[in-house]
């Protein structure tokens, strides 16, 4: 099992995913205290957590 738990390229891809979402959220006025920003940012969360198990689970074969 690699110590790593993605590749730098995976990573950049990741950050440039955020902040594109981060983006269009603004772009459409979408923000925390909204209903919509509040289901953007559970699935973000949600994103976030099934890249990293993947991404774990894939360095443990």
């Amino acid at each position: 099992m690699s110590d790593k738990i993605m590749s730098k390229s995976e990573a950049e891809l990741r950050i440039i995913m955020l902040q594109e979402i981060d983006n269009f959220l603004n772009d459409h006025g979408i923000n925390e205290a909204s209903k919509e920003g509040q289901l953007f940012v559970n699935l973000e969360k949600r994103l976030e957590d099934v890249v990293v198990n993947h991404l774990v689970d894939r360095d443990k074969k």
